[in-house]
Formats: structure tokens, C-alpha cells, sequence
């Protein structure tokens, strides 16, 4: 089928985040700013309430989203993961995510399930595989994918570079084998105590 496509983002976030509760169960917070994309900026506003409950050896994540994009309208998410610490050096996690966006008048789904394994205090590797849905015009997958990432830390804290090959089913492709390739660098400002960098 050729050379894999080589995914590039490109699109960057600039925003200012206000933390209204922080307790060890609860977060909350707000969230506003520009996205640039294809020399246009777009503002967008978010408001997230996260619910953090420990059961056993499970740490189960509850997030709730809304949020406005001035050209795609509202919408509304709401995110489930449920992380288990299989050894010291492995932590499972199932995410489940329901997106609403008002401007295509669609449910969006997501299943995902990912496995971490921190290498060192530099480096990382996870594995993911990946169901995606639609609801419209009927409920329907649209999407399989699985992929391995590679990160690697280049400088202190912050700074992060992504290597992530996959392989997706899209249906847009009549669900063919389609390998991909994204590259990525990502910097984060804030807490880092997920220990798995970011993933």
C-alpha cells in the first residue's frame, strides 16, 4: 500500500487555565484562549469537572466537558478511564469517551484500552488499541486502530517528543489497512504526578 502517511500536527493551542477546586477527589477548572490553525485563530472556552475515586488497586477518573469553538459551535464530553497498576513497571487503563458536538448533531464514541511501561526517568513506551464510532446516521464503528508510542524526555520536566507508529481501519478507506506515522513534541506546564509523562 506504499509509504505509511506521516501525521503532523497542525494546529497549536494558546489558552489560560483557572483551577476553581483541587482536592484529592475533586478538580475542576476553566479554561480559554485561541487555536491556531492554518494562520487563522479560532477562541474556544471549556469548563471540565473531574471526579477522582480509588477502589482497591483501581483508580477510577470520571471527567466531564463542555466546551465552544467559535466555527464548530458547543459541545459536551464526558470521559471515563479506569487505571490499574498491574506491576511497578505496567499500568493498564480502559478509556471510554462520549463526545456531543452541536454542530454536526452527533455522538462520537471511543474505546480505547492502553498499556504504559516507563523505562526510565527519560523515557517511555505505551501500546494502544482503539474502537471509534459514530451515532449518526445510525450507530455505526468507523474506526479501528492500534499504535505504539514512543517518548522520549529533551529537556528537564517539560519538554517531550512522540513517536507514534500505528495502524488504522478507517472506514473512510472501506476499512483497508492503513499504516500511519506521527511525530510530535509536546510541552506541559503543571503536574507531571501521572508518572507516565504525559501519555
Amino acid at each position: 500500500k506504499g509509504p505509511p502517511d506521516v501525521n503532523v500536527p497542525n494546529g497549536f493551542l494558546a489558552a489560560v487555565q483557572v483551577q476553581v477546586a483541587d482536592t484529592p477527589q475533586w478538580n475542576v477548572n476553566t479554561d480559554a484562549g485561541l487555536r491556531i490553525h492554518s494562520l487563522s485563530l479560532t477562541p474556544f472556552a471549556r469548563e471540565r469537572v473531574g471526579r477522582l475515586q480509588n477502589i482497591n488497586d483501581w483508580q477510577l477518573r470520571f471527567t466531564e466537558s463542555l466546551y465552544w469553538y467559535e466555527q464548530s459551535g458547543t459541545g459536551e464530553s464526558t470521559q471515563f478511564d479506569a487505571d490499574y497498576k498491574i506491576t511497578d513497571h505496567y499500568l493498564g487503563r480502559s478509556r471510554t469517551v462520549a463526545t456531543w458536538s452541536d454542530h454536526d448533531k452527533r455522538f462520537d464514541f471511543e474505546q480505547s484500552f492502553f498499556l504504559f511501561h516507563p523505562i526510565d526517568d527519560s523515557h517511555a513506551l505505551s501500546y494502544q488499541a482503539s474502537v471509534f464510532g459514530a451515532s449518526q446516521p445510525n450507530s455505526h464503528v468507523n474506526d479501528y486502530a492500534v499504535s505504539v508510542t514512543w517518548r522520549t524526555r529533551i529537556h528537564r520536566e517539560w519538554l517531550f517528543f512522540d513517536v507514534q507508529p500505528g495502524l488504522s481501519w478507517p472506514e473512510t478507506e472501506s476499512f483497508h489497512f492503513t499504516p500511519t506515522v506521527l511525530l510530535r513534541v509536546e510541552a506541559i506546564f503543571g503536574d507531571l504526578a501521572c508518572g507516565c509523562y504525559g501519555m
